[in-house]
């Protein structure tokens, strides 16, 4: 029994960890997808390692000023396959922004350790699934990239980036894109541009709305006699508009 106790332990572990996964193996359509020709962006030792041969990426991010404030720091290099290996990664179900209009959003940048890069922020603030390059003036519509890191910064510098206002857009979700570039000036930064070395990813900016939830329910064949099967199910129900994560739904079967 013991070890029955132990196995269904191990099996909420590994539920929880497919839960709270971003969209591995799914891009970020109808956003085009930012390119980088080297990649992986970090190797091949673990981020921010000295020495490392390719060391361009967004190794933190953060922001202040909101409700609730994205904080992904020391995440280092996020390379994926999607359709082939990228340098992006889509943050939204483990770090977002909760905001309303008019709260002032400060923020920091930090790079890999070897290379200066630059870096630049944008919001689709007319969800239309593109990101206007044009610079945000607090207008919308109007442009879309809300700030950029000045110049381009020494590597591994926590670099403040100027500070911007939530614009009086309607509540809903929001796509976040930060994107940096190798040796570029970070208001040059295009959206969808192939450059050589960097990282791009993305988060879910919250407007005067909260993110929705999603319960997992577990059922099983319990009890059973020693050395027959247990069944162990689980059923996963998305509240309405908790679509940016995909839930697996995994079953299980232990002797």
């Amino acid at each position: 029994m013991r070890s029955i106790f132990k196995k269904i332990g191990v099996m909420l572990i590994m539920l929880t960890s497919l839960i709270t996964q971003s969209q591995v193996g799914i891009g970020p359509a109808p956003y085009c997808m930012p390119l980088y020709s080297q990649i992986p962006c970090n190797q091949p030792w673990p981020s921010n390692t000295p020495g490392n041969g390719v060391n361009d990426f967004i190794h933190s991010y953060n922001t202040n000023g909101a409700t609730f404030n994205i904080v992904n720091n020391g995440s280092g290099c996020n390379a994926q396959n999607l359709g082939g290996t990228k340098n992006y990664r889509f943050w939204g179900c483990q770090y977002y922004m909760i905001t309303s209009p008019g709260q002032v959003i400060t923020s920091n940048f930090q790079s890999g350790n070897v290379y200066s890069q630059g870096n630049t922020v944008f919001v689709d603030w007319n969800q239309d699934g593109v990101y206007n390059p044009a610079v945000f003036t607090g207008a919308v519509p109007g442009g879309e990239r809300v700030t950029s890191a000045p110049g381009i910064p020494a590597a591994a510098a926590i670099t403040p980036m100027p500070a911007w206002t939530v614009p009086a857009v309607a509540p809903g979700i929001y796509r976040m894109r930060v994107r940096c570039a190798y040796f570029t000036t970070g208001n040059t930064i295009q959206p969808c541009t192939n450059y050589g070395y960097g990282e791009t990813e993305e988060y879910n900016v919250y407007v005067n709305t909260t993110p929705n939830t999603m319960t997992v329910t577990l059922t099983s064949n319990s009890p059973v006699c020693i050395g027959n099967m247990i069944n162990i199910n689980t059923q996963v129900t998305l509240a309405p508009g908790a679509g940016t994560c995909v839930a697996a739904i995994p079953s299980f079967t232990y002797a």
